[in-house]
């Protein structure tokens, strides 16, 4: 069984909003005994993002083995500001992010099955920005609980994750987390890396179609279970390898400790998915994690959260660069491959430029494109 994770959304004027702008979330549950269950689904948005608030209510669905059992509509219960945090070498401007936190607690009775319980919610989009999955602003996610028959026999509970999720970390400078090796019961845990499952889509976003249809961006979960599909990660990152690293995503599951080096600046998603065992015997497995990280180049004090440059059109010979601004900067484009290193540095001094790709091999690259305005990551798909 796996937990999953998303983001709720306001709706406003009554029209659904179209948020573009999820940063992470999580689902935990804990038995309460008498077949009832306490569930808490937390999730992170980019408060500087351009989309939606966290929606006020949102609708849970509760499935046995794929056959539809209960939907409730959940209250907001808690919203809070989240403090991002330094660590040793990557020191952070918190006024350069905005990170906010919504809780929705609820309770449910699920009587005793020989099949597993799911508890899901689904929601669209992902935030523009993230550049290792295929088309994120068109793409939702699905966050979910599953009770295997054996955690409903042991009246097992899932806790919290306590990482900060989405907190900025530094290119070039190593990271290390630690995590539990064992939970509140005693149940050891070991670690895999992982990927979310999708949930909805764009219908509706802009007043067209059904926005509650299993493609729409608040599909109801009484007519759209969990679809078990995983989101469509841009090669050549897998799982195991999400974002360019300096020698590769590692977890210890003797220490209970990740540990890796960023080498370019963007925003990434990966997961972290949990194997539970109970005095040796398998109990289940969960997603206590998804985040997405701002890879830093140094400390934030030279990144803005604005975006001016986009990518206007790719070629298999050019790349066509414009930005926003009328004004003028002196602007530095430096050309980077999935594992970071430096292709090819120019510089630009009008608000526009053409970059020489014809001589790249096809695949994926980032255009960082820094200036006094602040510093930005682009991602392209080389084509044959």
């Amino acid at each position: 069984m796996k937990r999953y994770i998303g983001l709720a959304l306001l709706l406003v004027l009554n029209l659904p909003v179209h948020s573009a702008h999820i940063a992470s979330a999580s689902m935990s549950y804990s038995c309460l005994g008498n077949e009832e269950y306490q569930f808490e689904l937390v999730m992170y948005r980019d408060c500087f993002g351009a989309g939606a608030q966290f929606d006020q209510f949102i609708e849970i669905g509760v499935y046995n083995e794929g056959l539809f059992v209960d939907a409730l509509e959940v209250p907001l219960t808690l919203f809070e500001s989240v403090q991002v945090e330094s660590y040793e070498d990557c020191n952070i401007d918190v006024n350069q992010y905005c990170l906010e936190k919504a809780s929705y607690q609820f309770t449910l009775t699920l009587p005793i099955s020989l099949n597993a319980y799911t508890v899901h919610y689904s929601r669209c989009c992902w935030s523009a920005t993230i550049a290792n999955i295929v088309d994120p602003t068109n793409t939702g996610i699905t966050v979910l609980s599953e009770i295997s028959p054996k955690a409903q026999e042991v009246c097992n509970t899932v806790a919290p994750f306590n990482m900060i999720l989405s907190n900025p970390v530094c290119t070039g400078v190593p990271v290390e987390f630690t995590l539990p090796l064992f939970d509140s019961e005693g149940d050891s845990l070991v670690y895999t890396t992982c990927f979310p499952y999708k949930g909805g889509g764009t219908v509706g976003s802009n007043g067209q179609g059904d926005p509650t249809s299993c493609l729409g961006i608040i599909p109801d979960p009484a007519l759209c279970p969990p679809t078990f599909e995983e989101i469509d990660i841009l090669p050549p990152f897998t799982a195991d390898n999400p974002f360019p690293t300096l020698d590769g995503f590692h977890i210890d599951n003797d220490l209970g400790t990740v540990q890796f080096t960023p080498t370019v600046q963007g925003r990434f998603l990966f997961g972290l998915c949990v194997e539970e065992y109970r005095n040796g015997e398998f109990l289940g497995s969960q997603t206590v994690n998804l985040s997405s990280w701002d890879l830093l180049t140094s400390s934030t004090k030279d990144v803005s959260n604005a975006v001016h440059w986009n990518i206007v059109s790719s070629t298999p010979d050019a790349l066509i660069l414009k930005s926003s601004l009328d004004n003028t900067y002196d602007t530095n484009v430096v050309l980077y491959n999935v594992e970071g290193m430096e292709i090819s540095k120019s510089n630009l001094t009008i608000n526009h430029g053409i970059i020489d790709i014809s001589i790249l091999p096809h695949g994926l690259y980032f255009v960082e494109i820094q200036n006094e305005k602040g510093r930005q990551t682009l991602k392209f798909v080389k084509s044959k």
